[in-house]
């Protein structure tokens, strides 16, 4: 993933990417990934032996 990310960066650099198309991609994945994150249930967790009575 971040290797292909170089690679198109490199191409902008060279003249030869679209940088418009390259934040739409990453905007993108930011936007599925925080989604993602914020979808998983989280198990319930018990208090350990130092908690607070």
């Amino acid at each position: 993933m971040t290797g292909e990310w170089e690679a198109r960066l490199k191409r902008i650099q060279r003249g030869e990417g679209d940088f418009a198309g390259f934040m739409a991609d990453i905007t993108s994945f930011v936007t599925n990934a925080v989604a993602l994150a914020l979808a998983v249930t989280r198990p319930a967790l018990s208090p350990g032996p130092l908690a607070i009575k």
